[in-house]
């Protein structure tokens, strides 16, 4: 007596078929583009503070307040700029996020 086959992710009854489309291109596609710009380092540390950011947000709930800036293409910061430059402009950038940000929500949070 022959055994099923073993369900696959797009064969079990009542999932949809798996589909994947994975586009490349350019000279800059695979591996060597994504380490020779720095692209593979800044997911990484994109993703580590995006898991970061949710087990706070779950377990501090409303004792967790995030304050951000974007970054301009141009500040010339990065992870290995240390310089007095990068310096006065993340200065600049933190000044900017605190007086942009909702007064009354961070004197709650401070509260």
């Amino acid at each position: 007596m022959a055994l099923p086959p073993k369900p696959t992710p797009s064969s079990r009854p009542g999932d949809a078929p798996l589909r994947v489309l994975s586009l490349a291109g350019g000279d800059d596609s695979g591996a060597v583009g994504w380490l020779a710009d720095g692209r593979l380092v800044l997911t990484l540390l994109s993703v580590q503070q995006q898991h970061v950011q949710a087990m706070l947000e779950d377990r501090l709930g409303d004792r967790y307040l995030r304050l951000d800036a974007d970054w301009p293409p141009d500040a010339g910061l990065g992870i290995d700029v240390a310089t007095p430059e990068a310096v006065a402009t993340l200065c600049s950038l933190a000044r900017s996020t605190v007086r942009n940000a909702d007064s009354q929500r961070i004197a709650t949070f401070l509260a």
